[in-house]
């Protein structure tokens, strides 16, 4: 099995009521497919369909019929690229073979699905991006971009462990800095409140909360406040139940001996006795407790004061805190405790996440170091295949360097890539954006991506007369070398060069019917002979020479 067959593979474009297509199906297949067809024949309306399903914003001009709903859709293989991540985090339903499809409809709105299921246009736009690359003269921007030039130098140096391994550190770097930076801000947060806790903790400071049960206190309180009454009653007591006179015990001694006396003459007689026995018994340990409970209490004033200060002490710190008992007020004091404790703990942990930090520096200094050598170390070689692939694309004056400078570690490295170019023969090295042309960015473009076809899977990639303004030989090599990148890769050019147009596996004409009432816009796939006689046209005008048939047969037999 090939390799191509598990690259990222358009298989099918349909296009229905679009600018100048009533209805249009496009079959792919792999390797290279060349596009050709007069000027405005349609072929640009094609990739203008293939934009919307790219994420490219439509509006009603796209309508070729403004009363009917304008369907593009296209099937694309994306088995190989790893893409169910994407699919889950957007919740779709993933299929080796997807489909997205685009509907602008009458009313100016437009809606997008992938596989059926509606997403909205950033979410085509995204998965778009990694199912196609249009490439244009037009769209070499791309080029100039710092992170486009890395990641070409990169996968030149086959750094895929390295890189990972120096991301694995950065981000473990970063994450140990963010929370040792995060500590830091709680320390000085601290400080800042430390006073402040420090002062409420003093006012338990005269509390001694393990000692203090609330219900006993209210209790002693409460006698204390009543002394003299409660010692009143205790002493009524005394008297009534033990006194001189006419107590009632002396009275109960008295009724003992009479009942005793006739407890023979009958058992409940002497029950009586026993019961009476019994309450006496009972009322002498009563009158010996109010004796007692009548010694023990005193009326103190101090006490009094004492006890008040200490309950309205707990009702003021149970109000100031919004907690309702001794317990709460304990959970307080714990927590102000370790609050004021927590800046020397908090020390204790800034100074291990320093340490860490500190050996992760050196960590991320290695992996840093490693990934840099090797950049460096293919920038010669990068340099002279992009030379010679230019040389064969007819810039033979035309030179590339890889300029490096050290900076901050960043996700990508320590490592600023910039590239610099000269299309002329003594044409001074300026960084890429400042010097080239159109036709130049785009050819190196070219070689570039063929570079990086030998090296990673890329999308499905669409050149849109990137040919323009040469011809001849270097046609050729530009036909070739696209030729090269699809036996990697799908490949599609559009293109006005018969040399170019040779050299695909596969021809698709497109081309205007203005038979009807209006102009339409139809494709078709060539066969050998159609492909003969459309690369004559192309070589000598619409009604080709012998010659031109076999000079096209010639450039066939030159792609075998």
């Amino acid at each position: 099995m090939s390799l191509v067959e598990f690259q990222f593979m358009l298989k099918q474009l349909q296009v229905q009521n679009y600018a100048l297509i009533e209805s249009l199906t496009l079959e792919l297949d792999t390797a290279l497919t060349a596009i050709t067809g007069e000027t405005g024949a349609g072929k640009s309306i094609l990739l203008g369909a293939l934009g919307h399903i790219l994420g490219q914003r439509a509006d009603l001009k796209s309508l070729r019929n403004t009363s009917e709903k304008c369907v593009i859709e296209a099937e694309f293989n994306v088995r190989s690229y790893e893409l169910q991540s994407f699919f889950e985090s957007n919740d779709l339903d993933y299929a080796d073979s997807t489909i997205l499809r685009r509907e602008i409809l009458p009313s100016g709105k437009s809606r997008a699905f992938v596989n059926d299921t509606p997403v909205q246009l950033q979410q085509m736009k995204q998965l778009g991006e990694r199912l196609v690359d249009i490439h244009s003269q037009h769209q070499t921007l791309l080029l100039k971009e710092q992170f486009f030039q890395l990641e070409l130098i990169d996968a030149y140096a086959k750094n895929h462990k390295e890189k990972s391994q120096y991301t694995e550190v950065f981000n473990r770097f970063k994450k140990i800095q963010r929370e040792l930076e995060k500590k830091k801000q709680d320390r000085d947060r601290l400080i800042q409140d430390q006073a402040y806790f420090k002062f409420q903790l003093q006012e338990f400071d005269t509390i001694d909360l393990e000692e203090v049960d609330e219900s006993e206190l209210e209790q002693e309180l409460s006698t204390l406040n009543h002394a003299e009454e409660i010692k009143s009653v205790l002493f009524d007591g005394t008297n009534r139940l033990n006194g001189e006179e006419l107590s009632i015990l002396s009275q109960l001694k008295q009724m003992l001996q009479n009942t005793q006396k006739i407890g023979s003459y009958g058992n409940k007689y002497a029950n009586l006795f026993e019961r009476l026995n019994s309450s006496k018994i009972e009322l002498e340990d009563l009158a010996l407790e109010f004796d007692q409970l009548q010694g023990e209490i005193e009326y103190d004033p101090a006490r009094i004061q004492y006890l008040t200060d200490l309950q309205n002490k707990i009702y003021s710190l149970q109000q100031k805190h919004l907690v309702n008992t001794i317990e709460d007020l304990k959970a307080v004091q714990s927590d102000l405790e370790q609050k004021v404790d927590s800046v020397d703990h908090l020390d204790e942990t800034i100074s291990s996440l320093e340490s860490q930090v500190k050996k992760q520096e050196e960590a991320l200094a290695a992996a840093a170091k490693a990934l840099s050598k090797k950049r460096v170390a293919v920038f010669e070689s990068f340099q002279g295949e992009i030379k010679s692939l230019l040389d064969q694309l007819g810039m033979p004056h035309a030179g590339l360097e890889v300029h490096r400078s050290a900076q901050e570690p960043d996700p990508t490295g320590i490592d600023f890539i910039e590239f610099y170019f000269s299309a002329n023969k003594g044409g001074r090295l300026l960084p890429i954006g400042n010097v080239a042309s159109g036709g130049e960015l785009s050819r190196l473009m070219l070689c570039l991506k063929l570079i990086l076809s030998r090296l990673k899977k890329l999308p499905t990639l669409i050149f849109d007369e990137i040919d323009t303004g040469v011809s001849g030989n270097i046609a050729a090599k530009i036909a070739d070398l696209m030729r090269e990148m699809g036996e990697q890769m799908q490949v599609i050019t559009i293109t006005h060069l018969p040399q170019v147009a040779a050299r695909g596996q596969h021809h698709v004409k497109v081309y205007k019917d203005s038979e009807k009432e209006q102009t339409t816009t139809h494709l078709t796939v060539l066969n050998e002979n159609e492909r003969v006689e459309e690369l004559a046209k192309m070589l000598s005008g619409d009604e080709p020479s012998d010659a031109a048939r076999l000079n096209a047969k010639e450039l066939l037999a030159g792609n075998a």
